[in-house]
């Protein structure tokens, strides 16, 4: 089974109204590719049945420096990265919840 890497990634999204969606188009069995807003955001659909997802990061390797995805996909033969950092809650929410 192939794998995936999910990664901390910057992803920059502009505040104009959304185009109309390109249709998807298939990269693989399972695997299909659209992108939006013209064409600034690229999505991902998986089908989690045929792709193994797999988490990296640098606090599982143990290293100092990040990695960009493309880095991370070369280093360890991934064939997609996600930004699983977005996810993450920053300081400033910490802060608000105050």
């Amino acid at each position: 089974m192939r794998s995936l890497l999910i990664v901390a990634a910057l992803l920059g999204v502009s505040a104009h109204p959304l185009s109309e969606p390109l249709p998807w188009q298939s990269l693989a069995p399972g695997m299909d590719l659209k992108l939006i807003a013209d064409s600034k955001v690229t999505v991902v659909r998986i089908d989690p049945a045929l792709w193994e997802f797999e988490l990296a990061a640098i606090s599982k390797t143990g290293e100092t420096a990040g990695h960009t995805a493309r880095e991370w996909c070369e280093r360890n033969k991934f064939t997609v990265a996600i930004n699983a950092g977005m996810y993450q809650t920053d300081a400033n929410s910490q802060r608000d919840r105050r």
